[in-house]
């Protein structure tokens, strides 16, 4: 060591020496192997508040010490994210699948329960559902939306939730009870009805699922925004009767009777042949006169019929007929024209053209039969439907002063759609009770023919009318049918 005689240039070198003699010259903090350089560090060089992160298999205290992110009892261990390699089991790894050395990210079926799964490879935000008691946190982790407990629980007719194949809360599909009316469906047996609508929709009756002439009834023209209209099987407690059946508020429909015929694909004779020899309302004697496919169906309909009984139901000339046929169908018989009007026009009017025996197939088939003569009257206010005062305009289709479309291509024009002129209804709300079309009825005279209505009709026929009979095989263009219902 020099002196410090030799000023403070000399002082400062020989400070220097020494200082190096006993730091040495590297200021690298890891470049003494085995020895740590300050309190901070948790391994050589690394780990702590000041130095880089440690590799695998170095000292660490916390998580933050290793550049893995992971401190497994005070070392450093692989990555838990899947991008690191080291990885000696399930454990090493916050996804619990370690592969190959790997751990791997979670997966929804990688056998695992992980990430936020409820149970092995099902619920959570990113699993499918889980199954039938598997483990749950809420509903939504299971395939029937009901956890209880923490485990997903079995659908059931009265969980108070739409499951296991039901159509709507707790009813339809094959476990659960029938839908009422207004659920939601996919197939008529879903509904208490057996008729599922076209709006998915469970309707009132078999007959009332097609849109024209199944809920197009009351005051009003389809399309019009200020219409109220109905189911057209709307039906109303009978008056005279100390029973439960009920009056439909509407004659039958020409869309009601397609909607029938469609279901068994014509074959009528097939539906009646079922009800048996000892059916209240329908005599297996009658089962000859009905069709058995829809080419005799179309006869039966069109128009001359089987038996020829038909009067006014040809379209060529000055007949009406509102049950519609597809072109072809009606230029197939001789000297007859297509309609007019369309088949949502056409459907959405009363029936009429057809027998009695297709008019009480249908009734049955619907939950009832045609109304005798004395439901019909019992209905009547006075000497009208609507009391006392006589015939105008706005009470009943009559006397050919109705007309829908307004540009009248043949008389099909004067038949009305049921409860177009509400004025005119019963004490108890039923429509049409005078005029539109007379209804065949099931009140037979002592030849076995059926009685029809005091109606009048669309045409010039009085209101009231007389007593009049006709066989079951006639079919007239002023003459439909009324549902009496259990």
């Amino acid at each position: 060591m020099r002196s410090v005689l030799a000023g403070t240039g000399a002082w400062v070198l020989v400070s220097s020496l020494v200082l190096g003699s006993m730091v040495g010259c590297s200021t690298d903090p890891g470049a003494d192997a085995g020895q740590e350089q300050g309190d901070e560090e948790t391994d050589v060089g690394c780990g702590g508040k000041n130095a880089p992160p440690c590799p695998e298999s170095k000292r660490c205290k916390v998580n933050l010490d290793c550049a893995s992110q992971t401190c497994v009892s005070g070392t450093c261990g692989p990555s838990k994210d899947g991008t690191a390699s080291g990885c000696k089991g399930a454990d090493d790894c916050a996804s619990k699948v370690c592969l190959d050395g790997a751990c791997k990210p979670a997966a929804p079926d990688d056998g695992v329960k992980n990430d936020d799964e409820t149970d092995i490879d099902c619920g959570g935000a990113k699993a499918p559902k889980c199954g039938d008691g598997k483990g749950c946190g809420v509903a939504e982790d299971c395939e029937s939306s009901v956890c209880t407990s923490g485990a997903c629980a079995a659908p059931s007719p009265t969980d108070g939730v739409q499951n296991g194949g039901e159509t709507d809360i707790d009813c339809g599909g094959p476990n659960a009870p029938k839908c009422e009316l207004g659920k939601a469906c996919v197939a008529h047996g879903d509904c208490a009805s057996d008729g599922c609508g076209y709006d998915q929709k469970c309707a009132l009756a078999r007959s009332c699922t097609a849109r024209f002439g199944g809920d197009t009834c009351g005051a009003g023209e389809v399309g019009d925004p200020n219409a109220q209209h109905e189911s057209c099987c709307t039906a109303i407690p009978l008056t005279n009767a100390a029973n439960s059946k009920k009056l439909d508020k509407y004659s039958i429909t020409a869309g009601r009777m397609r909607a029938f015929v469609e279901r068994f694909d014509g074959n009528i004779k097939g539906f009646v042949s079922s009800l048996g020899a000892n059916h209240a309302d329908w005599d297996q004697a009658w089962t000859a006169n009905m069709p058995s496919n829809m080419d005799q169906l179309n006869i039966e309909l069109g128009p001359y019929g089987i038996d020829g009984q038909r009067q006014g139901c040809y379209l060529n000339g000055q007949g009406a007929r509102t049950y519609w046929m597809p072109d072809a169908v009606n230029t197939s018989f001789s000297n007859e024209i297509a309609h007019k009007y369309g088949k949502d026009v056409l459907d959405a009017k009363a029936l009429q053209c057809a027998t009695f025996f297709m008019m009480q197939a249908m009734c049955i088939w619907d939950g009832g039969r045609l109304a005798t003569l004395d439901e019909l009257d019992a209905q009547w206010g006075g000497t009208y439907p609507w009391g006392a005062q006589g015939w105008t305009s706005d009470r009943a289709v009559h006397k050919f002063t109705y007309g829908f479309p307004e540009n009248r291509l043949d008389n099909t024009a004067y038949i009305a759609a049921p409860g177009r002129k509400p004025a005119g209804n019963g004490p108890k709300g039923h429509a049409d009770l005078g005029g539109l079309v007379f209804n065949i009825t099931s009140t037979f005279d002592a030849n076995g023919r059926p009685r029809w209505s005091r109606n009048g009709s669309w045409e010039n026929h009085a209101i009231p009318y007389g007593a009049t009979f006709s066989p079951k095989t006639r079919a007239y263009w002023a003459a439909g049918g009324r549902c009496t219902r259990n």
